[in-house]
């Protein structure tokens, strides 16, 4: 499973959402996009946390899949057809979602823009 910047800090948090995210890591292998530590790092500055140590062991938890030019391309094109539909679809979540699909893995999230999305676990 690939676990989007959302159901990450929703179990940094410890919130309810977060317990499931915590569940669903202890069931399946983790994996995140390499873009999800530059989330994180801006995520935990803007809250007042220790972003160096939230990449760290979030390094530590999940496996970091790194874009190659198969998710960037399949990324522009995910961006570019569901930039019709939601105005503020982010190429950020394009490349999480190609990194996803790419590597035939679920992504789990709890980010609205993904809901209703083909292989996506909605938390």
């Amino acid at each position: 499973m690939l676990f989007d910047t959302n159901a990450l800090i929703e179990l940094i948090i410890a919130s309810q959402k977060g317990e499931k995210v915590k569940e669903l890591m202890q069931r399946e292998e983790a994996s995140i996009a390499i873009v999800t530590l530059s989330e994180l790092t801006s995520w935990a500055k803007r809250v007042g946390l220790d972003s160096h140590e939230i990449v760290k062991e979030t390094r530590e938890t999940a496996f970091v899949i790194p874009v190659n030019e198969e998710i960037a391309e399949f990324a522009g094109e995910i961006h570019f057809l569901n930039r019709k539909e939601i105005k503020d679809w982010g190429m950020v979540d394009s490349i999480i979602y190609a990194t996803a699909l790419v590597n035939d893995l679920e992504l789990v999230t709890g980010d609205s823009h993904f809901k209703n999305k083909p292989k996506v676990v909605f938390i």
